[in-house]
């Protein structure tokens, strides 16, 4: 479905963005060299992929990332998505302002907010106006009731400070409780679901290992949460083309995750916002044994599953290597181009000449029923004038014999319907 050469290139950008937003770094010099080689790989196959990526100028700002994160962090610190999020809310803050002075009332309206956060917070104010110091002052009942307005809360972005964390409770998947082993779940201190038979990351002796949940351990008298029994996997050599670890579970057959597409027309069609009873082709996967690894592209917890990954490279080039297939591909590329081009020209050419024909062969009828139509014409018009000429004769004789001439006697023609010779 996808060409080998984007798909690889998606691939090795699977192998970037974990990297680029990982919130943590533990060994900078390890991280930098993992960070370096992921650039350089991500670079070479877009470039065999297709140069004109690179007229982008996003994509030079590949190779300073190396250079940034020493002096600033990690990148997801000064990501300019987080900020850019942020537009709505500063223009909300201008809208009653007379915009000589912009950011001096954005401020202005943002402190306003900050001091009622402060106040309804049950915060207490340690000075005057004037700066001097006063005893500690806090706001009044009524004022701190509006905590437990829900609307409020909302309006002033204070939802979700007093939120109590779900961490190591157990709930039953369907239906209430009692229930069995395989239907209970637990949140994991990082927000993620743990359920029977799923699959879940921990540390054993510090190092990062992959296992199969088997068990949940509650204790019935306080709920509390005792522990998980896990399984260890084990894993083995790059999947491909996924480049990504395969994993089996140890003195087990299953798998972690095992994808076989298959293309089945299994999608509904939705039609004005609703479902109608016609379907379309979709792809969907189904367990495949000998197809199966462990998802490393995802950002969460992206510290921790790139110590899984394999340290196999690809598409495994030096610089010169990259840059001399890379023009080869596009001189490849434009060829292809060059020659599709050349195969369109002649399709229209040869669909100009197929109208032309037509058009003639349309005009040459049109010319064949026009003389049709012209001798017809004139056949009508040379039996009109003999009809004419034989009727004004007949009215000649007719006006002579009403002049009452003696010498003209009138004799008309016996008719040879009658016999003639009556």
């Amino acid at each position: 479905m996808i060409p080998p050469s984007h798909y690889e290139g998606w691939v090795a950008l699977c192998k970037l963005a974990p990297l680029i937003f990982q919130p943590a770094i533990e060994h900078l010099p390890t991280y930098l060299s993992k960070l370096n080689d992921a650039v350089f790989d991500f670079l070479a196959a877009t470039a065999l992929w297709n140069t004109e990526w690179f007229n982008k100028p996003k994509f030079h700002l590949f190779v300073h990332l190396v250079y940034h994160i020493p002096r600033f962090g990690p990148l997801i610190l000064y990501a300019t998505e987080s900020f850019e999020s942020y537009n709505l809310v500063i223009r909300l803050r201008s809208i009653h302002s007379t915009k000589h002075a912009p950011s001096l009332d954005i401020g202005t309206a943002f402190s306003h907010l900050h001091a009622i956060r402060h106040l309804i917070s049950g915060g207490f104010v340690l000075s005057d106006t004037d700066g001097s110091q006063i005893p500690p002052r806090q706001a009044g009942s009524e004022v701190l009731a509006l905590l437990k307005d829900e609307e409020f809360l909302g309006f002033m972005s204070m939802s979700g400070l007093w939120d109590i964390s779900r961490s190591g409770v157990h709930m039953p998947v369907v239906g209430a409780a009692p229930c069995s082993w395989g239907d209970t779940m637990t949140v994991l201190p990082n927000g993620d679901l743990a359920e029977v038979s799923q699959f879940t990351l921990y540390r054993d002796h510090g190092k990062s290992c992959v296992g199969r949940i088997e068990e949940i351990l509650v204790e019935l008298e306080t709920d509390n949460i005792l522990g998980l029994l896990i399984s260890p996997c084990r894993l083995g050599p790059d999947v491909l083309p996924y480049r990504l670890p395969s994993c089996t579970v140890q003195g087990d057959r299953q798998c972690l995750i095992g994808f076989k597409e298959l293309i089945t027309p299994t999608r509904r069609i939705t039609q004005e916002r609703r479902l109608t009873d016609h379907f379309e082709n979709e792809v969907n996967h189904a367990v495949e044994p000998t197809d199966c690894f462990v998802n490393l592209a995802q950002l969460r917890s992206a510290s921790d599953l790139q110590k899984l990954r394999s340290s196999t490279r690809f598409p495994g080039l030096s610089l010169v290597e990259a840059i001399e297939q890379s023009i080869r591909n596009r001189e490849q590329l434009e060829r292809e181009a060059k020659e599709a081009e050349e195969a369109k020209e002649i399709e229209r050419k040869e669909k100009a000449a197929e109208r032309e024909a037509k058009a003639a062969e349309k005009q040459a009828k049109a010319a064949q029923k026009e003389l049709a139509k012209q001798r017809a014409s004139e056949a009508a018009s040379a039996g009109t004038t003999k009809t004419r000429s034989k009727k004004r004769k007949q009215d000649e004789l007719d006006r002579d014999f009403a002049e009452g001439g003696e010498d003209l006697v009138y004799r008309p023609r016996p008719s040879k319907s009658r016999g003639g010779g009556q």
